[in-house]
């Protein structure tokens, strides 16, 4: 269990590095507010670790934690944030699903109350009198 706390500092600094560059085109692309939610929850749980696994390397640098607490600490807290982004995957799943059939359910009451407007004609309206009529 030697390296580990070096590792998961290189393992989650890299996904920061691949991250950051990603962040404008995947800010653009959102279409909900369920996937802007998503996009700056891995943002910050990556960029949070990051500087969580320097800060443990640095106080064991300075051996102010004993060598072994450090590794120990980071695989805990690694074990801890794939149970938790399996949960946050798990929620966020119904929570897209009810996302996209409200916006689904938003689009044919708008072609509906479109498609009412646009076909009715002027002269099928109530109180409406046909030119003919009134001669």
């Amino acid at each position: 269990m030697e390296a580990v706390l070096e590792r998961a500092l290189v393992l989650s600094l890299g996904k920061l590095l691949v991250t950051l560059p990603l962040l404008r085109s995947a800010l653009r692309s959102v279409s909900s507010p369920v996937s802007f939610c998503c996009c700056c929850l891995l943002l910050f749980t990556d960029a949070v670790l990051t500087i969580f696994f320097s800060s443990l390397l640095i106080l064991r640098q300075w051996q102010l934690i004993a060598p072994s607490a450090g590794d120990i600490i980071a695989q805990r807290s690694l074990l801890f944030t794939c149970n938790t982004y399996g949960a946050v995957f798990f929620l966020t799943l119904p929570e897209i699903v009810v996302d996209i059939l409200i916006r689904h359910l938003q689009l044919l009451e708008t072609d509906d109350h479109c498609q009412h407007h646009d076909t009715k004609r002027p002269d099928d309206t109530p109180g409406f009198k046909h030119s003919k009529e009134n001669t």
